[in-house]
Protein backbone atom coordinates (compact mmCIF):
# COMPACT_ATOMS: atom_id res chain seq x y z
CA UNK A 1 0.00 0.00 0.00
CA UNK A 2 1.22 3.48 -0.84
CA UNK A 3 0.17 6.60 1.06
CA UNK A 4 0.75 10.04 -0.42
CA UNK A 5 0.41 13.11 1.78
CA UNK A 6 0.77 16.63 0.40
CA UNK A 7 0.78 19.69 2.68
CA UNK A 8 0.58 23.28 1.47
CA UNK A 9 -0.11 26.59 3.15
CA UNK A 10 -1.65 28.97 0.67
CA UNK A 11 -2.23 32.68 0.98
CA UNK A 12 -5.89 33.53 1.66
CA UNK A 13 -6.25 35.02 -1.83
CA UNK A 14 -5.05 31.71 -3.39
CA UNK A 15 -7.01 29.38 -1.12
CA UNK A 16 -10.13 28.97 -3.24
CA UNK A 17 -8.13 28.49 -6.43
CA UNK A 18 -6.03 25.80 -4.72
CA UNK A 19 -9.14 24.04 -3.39
CA UNK A 20 -10.89 24.17 -6.77
CA UNK A 21 -7.82 22.80 -8.53
CA UNK A 22 -7.48 19.87 -6.14
CA UNK A 23 -11.24 19.20 -6.00
CA UNK A 24 -11.33 18.97 -9.79
CA UNK A 25 -9.00 15.98 -9.73
CA UNK A 26 -10.33 14.13 -6.64
CA UNK A 27 -13.22 12.40 -8.45
CA UNK A 28 -11.17 11.27 -11.46
CA UNK A 29 -8.30 10.14 -9.22
CA UNK A 30 -10.63 8.23 -6.87
CA UNK A 31 -12.03 6.36 -9.90
CA UNK A 32 -8.61 5.11 -11.01
CA UNK A 33 -7.74 1.43 -10.59
CA UNK A 34 -6.09 0.73 -7.21
CA UNK A 35 -6.88 4.18 -5.76
CA UNK A 36 -8.45 3.39 -2.40
CA UNK A 37 -9.15 7.05 -1.63
CA UNK A 38 -8.21 10.64 -2.39
CA UNK A 39 -9.23 13.28 0.18
CA UNK A 40 -8.63 16.98 0.72
CA UNK A 41 -8.65 18.41 4.25
CA UNK A 42 -7.99 21.79 5.80
CA UNK A 43 -6.53 22.47 9.21
CA UNK A 44 -9.27 23.34 11.73
CA UNK A 45 -7.01 26.00 13.27
CA UNK A 46 -5.88 27.54 9.97
CA UNK A 47 -8.02 27.22 6.82
CA UNK A 48 -5.03 28.13 4.65
CA UNK A 49 -3.31 24.83 5.48
CA UNK A 50 -4.45 22.14 3.06
CA UNK A 51 -3.73 18.42 3.15
CA UNK A 52 -4.22 16.01 0.27
CA UNK A 53 -4.13 12.33 1.20
CA UNK A 54 -4.23 9.44 -1.25
CA UNK A 55 -4.00 5.70 -0.68
CA UNK A 56 -3.00 3.30 -3.44
CA UNK A 57 -3.02 -0.48 -3.61
CA UNK A 58 -0.61 -0.77 -6.55
CA UNK A 59 2.81 0.77 -7.12
CA UNK A 60 2.26 0.61 -10.89
CA UNK A 61 -1.07 2.49 -10.70
CA UNK A 62 0.41 5.05 -8.31
CA UNK A 63 3.34 5.70 -10.66
CA UNK A 64 0.93 6.09 -13.60
CA UNK A 65 -0.98 8.66 -11.53
CA UNK A 66 2.24 10.55 -10.76
CA UNK A 67 2.82 10.91 -14.52
CA UNK A 68 -0.74 12.13 -15.18
CA UNK A 69 -1.93 15.67 -15.98
CA UNK A 70 -4.00 15.60 -12.76
CA UNK A 71 -0.84 15.16 -10.73
CA UNK A 72 0.68 18.18 -12.46
CA UNK A 73 -2.24 20.12 -10.98
CA UNK A 74 -1.06 19.05 -7.52
CA UNK A 75 2.41 20.34 -8.35
CA UNK A 76 0.91 23.67 -9.47
CA UNK A 77 -0.90 23.99 -6.12
CA UNK A 78 2.35 23.18 -4.29
CA UNK A 79 3.93 26.11 -6.14
CA UNK A 80 1.31 28.42 -4.55
CA UNK A 81 2.45 27.46 -1.05
CA UNK A 82 3.69 30.36 1.13
CA UNK A 83 5.75 27.90 3.17
CA UNK A 84 7.88 25.08 1.81
CA UNK A 85 5.32 22.47 0.75
CA UNK A 86 5.68 18.87 1.85
CA UNK A 87 5.10 15.72 -0.12
CA UNK A 88 5.55 12.45 1.72
CA UNK A 89 5.21 9.02 0.14
CA UNK A 90 4.98 6.02 2.47
CA UNK A 91 5.17 2.42 1.35
CA UNK A 92 3.30 0.43 3.99
CA UNK A 93 3.82 -3.28 4.44
CA UNK A 94 1.70 -3.86 7.57
CA UNK A 95 -1.47 -2.24 8.84
CA UNK A 96 -3.51 -2.75 12.00
CA UNK A 97 -7.07 -1.90 12.94
CA UNK A 98 -8.74 -0.94 16.20
CA UNK A 99 -8.30 -4.49 17.48
CA UNK A 100 -4.57 -3.78 17.75
CA UNK A 101 -5.25 -0.86 20.11
CA UNK A 102 -7.80 -2.86 22.08
CA UNK A 103 -5.25 -5.64 22.54
CA UNK A 104 -2.65 -3.18 23.83
CA UNK A 105 -5.07 -1.54 26.23
CA UNK A 106 -6.14 -4.81 27.88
Amino acid sequence: MILLTVYVKVAPENRQNAINTIKSMIGPTSALPACHYCYLFSDVDNDDRLFLIEQWGSQECFERHIRSPDFRNIISVMELSCEPPEMIIHTVTHTHGIEFIEKLLL
